[in-house]
């Protein structure tokens, strides 16, 4: 999968480089709450990942404040993973660079008002522990696209209703 990627395939940046500018992108836009994380094939493959052998991950996960219309106030957690990245230092480099122009593309559509934040990063948002992978892409993928493939229904509950305590 990854060999195949053109984009930035001969990039000088390193990626220490590409991961600081994903932080200041991410601050400049006050999100505060960061974390990098190297996942080995075996732990993306027990997550549920297709990966392929000789290859590991890389997940951006981060915190926005938000506040809803109605006054619910918290934050909205983003996951966000590049699977299949071979044990090679320029192939790092270059993963890290898709991921930051991808981060800066998403935010100039919310910025210029194409999408909210939550239409533009819907896919990645996280559900917590318990769903494999765990972001909104999964349940949907999982759930609700063979049903609307197959014909059967669109109007499929997604999520679980929450617990009551």
């Amino acid at each position: 999968m990854f060999e195949n990627v053109k984009e930035y395939k001969n990039t000088g940046v390193n990626w220490a480089k590409s991961q600081a500018q994903i932080m200041q992108l991410l601050e400049s836009r006050d999100i505060e709450e960061t974390r990098f994380t190297n996942l080995s094939y075996e732990t993306m493959k027990r997550a549920g990942l297709g990966m392929l052998d000789g290859t590991s991950a890389i997940m951006l996960e981060f915190f926005r404040p938000t506040e809803l219309s109605d006054g619910v106030a918290g934050t909205i957690p983003i996951r966000i993973i590049i699977p299949n990245i071979p044990a090679n230092e320029q192939k790092k480099n270059q993963a890290y660079r898709v991921l930051y122009w991808y981060l800066k593309s998403k935010f100039v559509g919310v910025e210029t008002g194409l999408f909210e934040f939550e239409q533009e990063f819907m896919a990645h948002i996280a559900l917590g522990k318990g769903h494999g992978i765990g972001t909104m892409w999964q349940a949907f993928k999982t759930k609700m696209l063979p049903k609307i493939i197959s014909g059967e229904s669109s109007d499929i509950k997604m999520l679980e209703p929450p617990e009551k305590k």
